[in-house]
């Protein structure tokens, strides 16, 4: 399963240990924002060790689940496309 993973960190320290978990799992698209291919059952172990490095008063991660699009793999994208369709969200 595809997940697209941003983070929203306010300070500098939290913010680069979370990169350092989150680029061993998946790949960087943006600064905050990360691709990965994971089971439900190793986001979850994802997302418990990310709950350790952030401030939930402050921080969040969230994580969602990109649908699976037989008609659109494979297909080459440049410039302006459409957006990829999400359909399940897991905020932490």
């Amino acid at each position: 399963m595809h997940w697209v993973i941003a983070y929203d960190i306010r300070e500098h320290r939290r913010r680069r240990r979370v990169a350092k978990v989150l680029e061993r799992a998946g790949l960087r698209v943006q600064k905050s924002v990360f691709v990965a291919d994971l089971t439900p059952q190793r986001l979850s172990l994802l997302l418990a060790e990310l709950s350790l490095l952030i401030d939930p008063s402050t921080d969040q991660v969230a994580a969602w689940l990109m649908r699976h699009d037989p008609s659109a793999q494979n297909t080459p994208f440049v410039g302006l496309c459409t957006g990829p369709q999400f359909q399940d969200v897991v905020i932490w």
